[in-house]
């Protein structure tokens, strides 16, 4: 397997660290992931998951512009850990991308119109919501 010099670089701080060789970093981290694999990869649901009152009050809001998660609340009406939440599971998803600003950090969230469910659930609003 070919490694990116950071990965590389990276293995090489944990062994380092650890006083282990690189092979040995590799090899536990490949075991943690395959230990905690679900946790690393964004469960598959169906669309209809996607397409909650909230999550659509969501899609909405961040069409027309991104929001940090009390500008979302306050004007979707939603509740503040509400938000959180769904927001949480839409980011695992790839269908909103966050942004970190500052030392403490603010974080902004907007739509990943490159993610290919994203383009499909904005299609099955147009759809949903024609005049």
């Amino acid at each position: 397997m070919q490694l990116s010099i950071s990965t590389f670089i990276n293995l090489e701080r944990w062994a380092n660290i650890h006083g282990k060789t690189v092979n040995y970093a590799a090899e536990h981290i490949i075991k943690q992931y395959l230990e905690h694999e679900e946790f690393y990869q964004a469960p598959k649901k169906k669309l209809n998951f996607y397409l909650s009152d909230t999550k659509i009050s969501i899609y909405n809001m961040l069409r027309i512009s991104g929001a940090n998660l009390s500008q979302i609340a306050k004007k979707t009406g939603i509740r503040y850990t509400t938000v959180t939440r769904h927001i949480e599971d839409l980011v695992l998803a790839g269908i909103v991308t966050e942004h970190k600003y500052g030392k403490m950090p603010i974080r902004f969230f907007t739509l990943n119109h490159d993610n290919p469910l994203t383009k499909r659930i904005l299609k099955t609003l147009d759809t949903w919501y024609k005049p």
